[in-house]
């Protein structure tokens, strides 16, 4: 099972089930179907341990997988962290930048988006549940999975 996304490179990751069929996960089915999709070069599980290592923490496998398939994501307005380069959207970069101005977030927490609007930023946890912040407030759960956020996110765009 492969997509191709809008520069003509294929993505694609696939997760092996209980009963042995091979099915493309959940999030990357998702993130390959938002509009305008634009994927960075995947990550390589040496990048993503590195990235890890650096911030202190584990991402949740969901996270992994989606980095895994396109390193970083941008797609109409939507950008996420990853495995990239880009200071914008390296995982690590951003992390250790909005913990400074977030010192009431946990240390477990990892930058998933930053919107740019109003300060909020969107967070992470190694069990894949997402929280957003604002400034001096803490974390709130606003989605049990990145898929979720991201099936939310493309709801608004609609």
């Amino acid at each position: 099972m492969e997509s191709k996304a809008k520069n003509n490179r294929k993505i694609h990751l696939f997760t092996k089930t209980q009963k042995g069929v091979t099915l493309m996960s959940d999030i990357v089915s998702s993130i390959n179907s938002l509009p305008g999709l634009d994927p960075l070069t995947p990550g390589t599980p040496e990048a993503v341990a590195e990235a890890e290592n650096a911030l202190g923490l584990k991402f949740s496998e969901e996270y992994k997988e989606s980095v895994y398939a396109v390193g970083a994501v941008y797609a109409n307005g939507i950008e996420f962290t990853g495995i990239a380069k880009s200071e914008t959207r390296n995982v690590v970069t951003v992390t250790e930048k909005e913990r400074l101005y977030n010192p009431q977030v946990p240390m477990h927490l990892y930058v998933v988006e930053n919107p740019g609007m109003d300060r909020i930023i969107i967070w992470q946890d190694q069990a894949g549940t997402i929280y957003k912040t604002s400034p001096y407030r803490d974390p709130v759960k606003i989605a049990s999975s990145l898929n979720e956020y991201v099936l939310e996110l493309k709801k608004l765009l609609s």
